[in-house]
């Protein structure tokens, strides 16, 4: 994809400038009279079509660069990236293409690189590295150490990013304690019904709070949290 962005950018000064004069940056106006962004339907239609068929994936049409990726289209206005250095380019290209594709807000090019090596080195998926939330708030370091752990253990990287989340707001002491009995518990073989119950618990609004948060279905109810019966359920189940 560098390659092509590159390539994108050499070719920036060509696109029309004609919209500009009437329509915001990057709007087009479509042969049906309605103004879009980027491109009307029927181009953006066109452009997927061309990109599955091997043709260009990324480059210029009306006043935006566009990236396709699978079914969907990212386009960023011509006017966000002229006279930029290309790697400036390539970072707000990159930026709003992720952002679009996951749509993580405040996501990365650079995050996805970072998760991408992370992969390479731990093996855990790309794309469990880039889901959700998983990378929100987490130093690279942090990542790195739970798939790590997810790796060795089996237990699965959301399972883990999610209990990492919850508890790291926990004072130190009972961080400390939490992460030492889990790892206790991994070690003497606990981890297939551990994961069970992680994923019955994250299915379960409130579910994996509630486990850290309270130390019965008394203190829960009494504690105002969420679905306490349906927790107290899946941890009975468990056991």
């Amino acid at each position: 994809m560098k390659h092509i962005l590159v390539a994108g950018v050499a070719v920036l000064f060509m696109a029309s400038t004609a919209n500009a004069l009437t329509l915001k940056s990057g709007q087009v106006l479509g042969a049906d009279g309605g103004v879009y962004d980027g491109a009307s339907p029927e181009k953006q239609q066109a452009l997927i079509a061309q990109a599955q068929n091997g043709g260009e994936i990324a480059g210029v049409t009306g006043a935006s660069v566009f990236v396709v990726v699978g079914e969907t289209i990212t386009y960023v206005p011509v006017n966000d990236i002229k006279n930029k250095r290309s790697e400036t380019v390539r970072q707000i290209v990159g930026d709003e293409v992720i952002q679009n594709v996951t749509g993580v807000e405040n996501l990365t090019f650079k995050d996805v690189e970072n998760a991408q090596m992370l992969a390479e080195q731990t093996g855990v998926d790309v794309e469990d590295l880039v889901s959700g939330d998983a990378l929100e708030g987490l130093d690279p370091e942090v990542i790195a150490e739970i798939a790590k752990v997810s790796d060795e253990s089996g237990i699965d990287f959301d399972n883990l990013i999610a209990v990492n989340s919850i508890i790291s707001e926990l004072p130190e002491d009972q961080f400390n304690q939490i992460t030492e009995e889990l790892g206790a518990l991994i070690e003497e073989g606990f981890a297939d019904e551990i994961n069970e119950t992680l994923n019955e618990l994250s299915e379960i609004t409130g579910g994996l709070e509630n486990l850290f948060k309270y130390g019965s279905l008394e203190e829960c109810q009494a504690g105002g949290g969420q679905n306490c019966e349906a927790t107290a359920a899946a941890i009975e189940g468990s056991s």
